[in-house]
């Protein structure tokens, strides 16, 4: 993880490993100590949940910023969703508006689920 960041996207896959992993909560620790933007999105925070690995009021302290999958960000999420030539989940294409949208880096679990998009992204493989 880059240390310089201004700011962090956390995916579903990394959410979901939250509660366990001492590395995503370090991060969520540093991001937040430094006062640099934690973003979450919506779509895989519902995802995370339905998992039963997170509860949502786990990832609700102020730092944490849970952007909304809007009318306004459909068209660009869809055209995300489209780019790739394969199936990409809703969620990962979120996630990817996000990351294009304030330029911070994805720290997933499956680097791998944002290549191919129509959009530059810094992608973290969270280390295993």
């Amino acid at each position: 993880m880059r240390r310089d960041a201004p700011g962090v996207i956390l995916d579903a896959s990394v959410l979901r490993t939250a509660r366990a992993n001492i590395y995503v909560r370090t991060i969520i620790r540093f991001y937040a100590h430094a006062n640099r933007p934690i973003v979450v999105p919506s779509t895989a925070l519902v995802l995370a949940c339905a998992s039963g690995d997170i509860e949502a009021a786990e990832l609700d302290p102020p730092e944490i910023t849970v952007t909304a999958l809007t009318q306004a960000i459909a068209p660009a999420v869809a055209h995300l969703m489209a780019s790739a030539g394969r199936r990409v989940p809703i969620e990962v294409a979120h996630t990817a508006y996000e990351a294009a949208a304030t330029g911070y880096p994805i720290v997933t679990t499956d680097a791998d689920a944002y290549t191919g998009l129509a959009v530059e992204l810094n992608v973290e493989q969270l280390p295993t």
